[in-house]
């Protein structure tokens, strides 16, 4: 399995470039793989540039009241399987984390 990081750009356009040359690149490691991190888009953009699916739905963005997910974890592996998913509010950042639990099938 890989698992990839990353904190995409929040410049609209430019955050999409970046993240399809992420999953260009990606592509090459190993599978299954993760792809998680703050990508400054929604989850159907994400999907649409990655072609992966989205493991988590949860508000991240801005902490104190959430309206937006901008944050996300994404796989291209058909077996992980999500048990829990949680956004907690901390205060080290302007975003909330996501926090899963998953299996595999």
């Amino acid at each position: 399995m890989t698992v990839a990081n990353t904190h995409l750009s929040f410049v609209p356009g430019w955050n999409r470039v970046q993240l399809r040359r992420l999953s260009r690149d990606l592509r090459g490691f190993p599978g299954p793989r993760v792809l998680t991190g703050d990508l400054n888009m929604r989850t159907a953009a994400a999907q649409r540039c990655t072609r992966m699916r989205s493991l988590a739905a949860a508000l991240t963005f801005p902490r104190d009241a959430p309206d937006r997910q901008l944050d996300h974890i994404l796989t291209d592996d058909p077996r992980l399987v999500v048990e829990s998913c949680s956004a907690p509010t901390l205060s080290i950042s302007d975003h909330r984390p996501l926090i899963i639990d998953v299996s595999r099938r």
